[in-house]
């Protein structure tokens, strides 16, 4: 039988490689730091293992590579999108690849549920500052993040005009806090949610388009 997850972690390889800190003689990586934050929130909610909450591929796909049957099952059994966005992001063919895989399964389930407004199962993260990714975005990719953002009245006042990644290299942990505390309660509301359909036909999505 399958694992099913909560969430698909979605990123750049090379956002996670920027995301690096050393001080001090010590190491660490921020962007590592959130995702355990937020499986660990995700399991505070729920009562489920952190380590089984969400999956994240750790070899990150290059163009041509092949996909993995742990990627494509990753998606398949995944409720949840979250994208990490940054200019890297933006302009990887296999991230865009990732969101449209939801977008086609969201829409899939829409099909046959029309007369159910439900909320989208893609949740993007501005992990570099709006400003910085607008400016790498497409118009209608602009207007599809627009309406995706979380707008909860408990969002830090400065995101998405800071990036999450400036609230950690600042030392913002508040904000990081808050921020993680609320993706994760949005993450745990969509999965409780009606399970989206699986796509057919997909060993692998080399072929799909990019929706970004």
């Amino acid at each position: 039988m399958s694992q099913s997850y909560r969430f698909f972690f979605s990123y750049a390889r090379e956002t996670y490689e920027n995301a690096q800190w050393s001080r001090l003689g010590q190491t660490g990586n921020f962007l590592e730091e959130f995702f355990e934050d937020l499986c660990r929130k995700v399991s505070d909610f729920t009562g489920e293992p952190s380590r089984s909450v969400a999956y994240r591929d750790l070899d990150r796909p290059q163009i041509g590579d092949f996909w993995s049957p742990n990627l494509v099952n990753g998606l398949q059994q995944s409720q949840v999108l979250i994208s990490i966005l940054s200019p890297r992001y933006l302009k990887s063919v296999n991230c865009g690849r990732e969101v449209e895989f939801f977008r086609r399964r969201f829409d899939k389930w829409r099909q046959n549920n029309s007369d159910q407004p439900k909320s989208h199962r893609i949740i993007p993260v501005f992990w570099v500052d709006s400003i910085d990714c607008l400016r790498a975005m497409k118009r209608d990719v602009a207007k599809f993040i627009d309406d995706l953002q979380q707008k909860q009245k408990d969002t830090p006042d400065n995101y998405p005009a800071k990036g999450l990644a400036q609230f950690y290299n600042l030392g913002e942990m508040k904000s990081c806090s808050a921020l993680c505390w609320q993706l994760a309660r949005r993450i745990v509301d969509l999965s409780n949610d009606e399970p989206l359909p699986q796509l057919d036909g997909m060993e692998d999505f080399r072929n799909l388009p990019s929706a970004l």
